[in-house]
């Protein structure tokens, strides 16, 4: 990573995680992984493609307020339906993109639907149809997710080189990455450590040294930086990649021109050659490395504990010593090294370009020809001399075979000191338990029939083991006796610092109070132990071979909130990184519909070769003896530490038994604690967990997530020449699919939208239904703010509840007081629902307005419905559950309630009083206030919203509309009418925050 000016870490462990602003953050606090580069889930969501008609004819249904262009869809009509043409007849004119699944299955509105319209008026709702769906010739439509934004081409040069070709429409900033396969960190001479990196760093200092014209007074880096343009690098284990942005499309051409020539060979040469270039970059080097960091702390320790051997165990980074200060001492020339290493490494064969721009894919592949002779020219020169030893050493070197990284050993565990422990927030004051292990997976040597299933992607598997919630469950386990902290700091989340063909370092990390580091080796026992009760749902002869439908969900799972709902594209780096791995045909990067990462989980095949791979990785971390474990502890933690249940008093500080690791001088110890686990921690954990009542288990299949999840259902809206419009959706499967308009009654007053209509009367009396389409290009479309994703219809819906009740705006302070702590307890009540929820993208908002209650819904329109209903029983016994003690409204709670409080408006006095009775109120009080709330509400008004259809909201409103009237009363007069946009208004605070990006 080339910066200047300022100090920046090195990317040695993850090379890059992109998409931590929006999905990234809720992948990994459900046990999503990251990773170096190609296996990173959820880090390159989209790889579609499509054709030119496709682009003229976008998907136009969307559940954002977005403009599309115009689709087409036609046939011939009937009287009672809008039946699509699969006939040659059929006005459509697009290519038919091939489907992964089978588009639609039948529903069970055709009882309730009617159909109020003439032939003439059907052909009206077909053309109108034009603005909002897009149809195939057999009747299907294009769901794939950012297919309406992206065309994706793949290209060779002459030189080898691959390319692909991305036009994206509405982009903001135009990007290009080029990445280099064997160029890395293990690529380094032996005798000169970091030699990868600074190559990085010179060929982004490079400058042409042709004619005139093409001679530059300035570094790339610095002529971008004036159209608010940026470059940059890095270099990690088994790649290097290089990338640069450009927010000007008109700049773009030349830009590409400009980074193409940072790669010419004989302008790399002279770069090289340049003192004056080397010094700075060397120097640029060593300050990139943060010593004080405790990530690099850890990672360094570990390094220090390899075969030396291995490439793992060189000083990949570089710093001024190993560039200058040795090399001056043993004579080795750097600048002949680095022209040497540009030469054998940097082939155009072992390279993906990436492009991203505004213009097509002929312009764009246009803008590519300066790169066909750029890279190192020894492949042309193997292919004119035919010389077989120039070709095989090239291979060679691209191509490492790596000896065992770790020599196995008895187990030990390694205590290293926390650094820069006082300037630590109070939030971070906590020890982490870190356990690695090094695994073998080769991505190069695959079956061309079998898909590449990467560390990453197997990592995701375990870590949903690990990190699942619930009884039975490893966090549940360890939380109960206090020994991590609540929240995501306390959660197991897999990483992998390194991830190269047949080499990865795979990181287990757990948060751990200081209770918890007193009985550290009980917290690795459990953490073995639940690994290895997997072996209980495996064949006898099968050991951690899991169920099918098991890993099936998993990967439904990734498959969801990586791919189906990930809030953007693939950016180039992503792109250029994941094609080293998976390659740009087949099955890889840039294919119509395919989500590399992972196999469809409804293929059989490839579900049987993930487990397989599961299998493979769970056999060898189970074994202790290849299992690293590192705890980083504050000097508190250790100096008070004086024995734990098992785990024996440290010596001090100041002994001699501590080492210092001879690069960042972290000071660190190492406890050998072979027999604990086999004749101490293992029958203790079986007692406390008799004891308690609180035993580890195997994992379970979630009821909330789908076995198989279900494409949009195609909606459209036909407008009249006088204004009003009626929306149709789409019936039934295969040949017999029809269109039917939804059932509507129009409401009190003229209603001019379709978000006016509501299905008050098959609701039921007080009780008010609206079901409203997110339509693109509408603006007074009344919607519920949602997470942004693909603009291309998804499975995706929401449901709103208001339960009316004047209660909430008549509340004195002591009244609003007492709701507000139930309806906090009630959030952490339902903890458990939540969190089983999440992984299906499933989450709620609760809050009281001065209509009543707002209840917010968001997930699959498979499983919403079930979710809803069973967090509204939840809701309407929560006042039981406090009162017979199952719940208790602890300090916590409170601390929150005043928080809140005291951001309220208002006037001060009110706050005061508000503050004064959360802090004197009982949980019975608070009990006694929600149920008075519950009997009080007189009616409620739902909103139902994207892939949900008319008799599935009707049901839905139907069946809470029961639930809660169990508990009103009609002691309470009836509360005021809201307007729908008032209820929408306020952005929903989803809960949890994990459930989707």
């Amino acid at each position: 990573m080339r910066k200047r000016g300022i100090t920046c870490r090195l990317a040695t462990a993850a090379a890059f995680t992109s998409c931590s602003s929006n999905n990234w953050n809720s992948l990994i606090a459900q046990g999503f992984v990251q990773g170096d580069g190609a296996g990173v889930l959820g880090s390159y969501p989209q790889h579609v493609h499509i054709c030119a008609e496709q682009r003229k004819r976008p998907c136009g249904l969307v559940f954002r307020a977005e403009t599309h262009e115009s689709s087409s869809c036609g046939g011939p009509t009937e009287r009672n339906a809008i039946s699509v043409n699969n006939s040659k007849n059929n006005t459509s004119s697009r290519a038919s993109p091939p489907s992964r699944r089978e588009f639609l299955y039948s529903c069970a509105a055709a009882s309730i639907a009617t159909m109020l319209v003439t032939r003439e008026e059907t052909d009206d709702a077909a053309a109108a149809a034009d603005s909002w769906i897009s149809l195939t010739s057999d009747g299907e439509y294009s769901n794939i997710p950012f297919s309406s934004r992206r065309e994706y081409k793949h290209i060779i040069l002459s030189n080898g080189l691959r390319v692909l070709l991305v036009h994206e429409r509405g982009l903001e900033r135009c990007s290009a990455a080029l990445s280099i396969k064997g160029a890395g960190q293990f690529n380094d001479p032996p005798d000169l450590p970091g030699c990868a990196h600074l190559m990085e760093h010179t060929v982004l200092s490079s400058r042409p040294i042709g004619p005139p014209r093409a001679k530059w007074d300035r570094d790339f880096e610095d002529w971008l930086e004036n159209y608010d343009g940026g470059s940059n690098g890095f270099t990690a284990a088994g790649k290097v990649c290089f990338h640069f942005t450009c927010p000007q499309p008109e700049v773009f051409p030349t830009a590409l021109y400009k980074f193409a020539a940072l790669f010419d060979q004989a302008n790399v040469e002279a770069a090289c050659r340049d003192e004056v270039i080397l010094r700075r970059e060397i120097r640029r080097i060593d300050a990139e490395l943060d010593l004080s960091n405790d990530n690099t702390r850890a990672f360094y320790l570990l390094k220090n504990l390899a075969n030396e051997n291995h490439p793992f165990a060189r000083f990949g980074a570089g710093n001024l010593h190993s560039l200058e200060g040795i090399p001056t001492a043993d004579g080795i020339n750097v600048s002949e090294r680095l022209i040497s290493f540009f030469d054998v490494h940097y082939n155009p064969s072992d390279s993906v370009l990436v492009v991203i721009g505004p213009d097509n894919v002929k312009t764009l592949e246009r803008l590519v020809a300066p790169f066909s002779d750029k890279l190192s020219n020894r492949q042309s020169r193997v292919e004119t001399a035919n010389d077989d030893t120039l070709e095989e050493e090239g291979r060679d070197a691209r191509r490492q075979r790596y000896p065992e990284p770790f020599r196995p050993s008895n187990y030990t565990q390694t205590i290293l000191v926390k650094a820069n422990e006082e300037s630590s927030r109070q939030d971070e004051k906590v020890d982490l338990l870190s356990l690695e292990w090094a695994l073998d997976i080769d991505y190069d040597e695959v079956e061309s029939a079998k898909r590449i299933i990467t560390a990453p992607a197997i990592g995701f598997i375990i870590s949903q083991i690990l990190g699942r919630q619930g009884p039975g469950s490893l966090n549940s386990f360890l939380l109960r006796r206090q020994w991590v902290p609540p929240g995501l700091r306390g959660k197991a989340r897999i990483s992998f610092p390194v991830d190269v063909a047949r080499f990865q370092v795979m990181r287990l990390q757990i948060g751990l109070t200081t209770e918890g580091f007193a009985n550290r080796s009980a917290v690795i026992a459990a953490v073995f132990s639940c690994l290895k009760g997997i072996s209980t749902m495996s064949p006898p002869n099968q050991p951690f071979l899991l169920p099918r439908e098991l890993v099936s969900q998993y990967m439904t799972i990734a498959y969801l909130h990586g791919y189906i709902l990930a809030p953007r594209p693939s950016d180039a780096v992503e792109l250029a990184v994941d094609a080293q791995t998976f390659g740009l045909d087949g099955q890889g990067v840039g294919v119509l519909g395919s989500w590399p990462i992972f196999p469809p989980p409804d293929d059989r095949a490839g579900v049987e070769e993930v487990s397989r791979a599961v299998r493979s990785v769970l056999t060898r971390i189970t074994d202790p003896t290849r299992t690293i474990a590192i705890i980083t502890a504050r000097r508190q933690s250790i100096m008070n530490f004086v024995g734990g249940l098992v785990d024996p008093s440290l010596p001090p500080l100041g002994s001699p038994q501590w080492k210092r690791e001879r690069l960042t001088d972290a000071q660190y110890y190492v406890e050998n604690v072979a027999s604990l686990d086999r004749l101490v921690v293992a029958p203790m954990l079986w007692a406390l967990s008799k004891f308690e009542g609180d035993e580890l288990g195997p994992p379970f299949l979630n009821p909330l997530v789908p076995a198989r999840i279900r494409p949009a259902r195609p909606v459209m809206e036909r407008t009249s020449v006088d204004g009003t419009s009626r929306v149709y959706y789409l019936d039934g499967a295969g040949e017999d699919r029809i269109w039917r308009e939804f059932i509507t009654q129009i409401g009190s007053g003229s209603a001019t939208s379709w978000q006016d209509r509501s299905m008050a009367t098959l609701v039921g009396d007080r009780w008010k239904l609206y079901q409203a389409l997110q339509a693109p290009g509408r603006s007074d479309a009344s919607t519920l703010p949602l997470p942004i994703i693909s603009p291309e219809p998804s499975c995706r819906c929401s449901f709103v509840l208001q339960l009316l009740s004047s209660r909430p705006r008549e509340a004195n302070v002591r009244q609003a007081a007492r709701s507000q702590l139930w309806l906090l307890s009630f959030d952490d009540d339902i903890v458990d629902l939540a969190e089983l929820g999440a992984p299906a993208g499933l989450a709620y908002d609760l809050s009281f307005n001065e209509y009543g209650l707002r209840i917010c819904f968001r997930g699959l329109s498979q499983t919403l419905p079930s979710y809803a209903r069973r967090f509204s029983r939840r809701l309407v016994q929560h006042h039981a559950r406090i009162v017979e003690g199952s719940v208790a409204i602890g300090s916590a709670t409170k601390r929150v309630a005043v928080s809140q409080a005291r951001r309220l408006q208002g006037s001060p006095l009110r706050k005061r009083q508000i503050i004064g009775n959360l802090i004197t109120s009982s949980s019975l009080d608070a009990a006694s206030e929600g149920l008075y709330f519950l009997n009080s509400c007189e009616g409620g008004l739902g909103f139902a919203q994207g892939d949900i259809l008319p008799n599935e909201a009707i049901q839905l409103c139907k069946e809470l509309k029961s639930i809660f009237s169990k508990v009103a009363t009609e002691n309470y007069r009836v509360p005021l009418q809201p307007n729908l946009k008032e209820i929408l208004a306020p952005k929903p605070y989803w809960k949890p925050k994990t459930s989707s990006p």
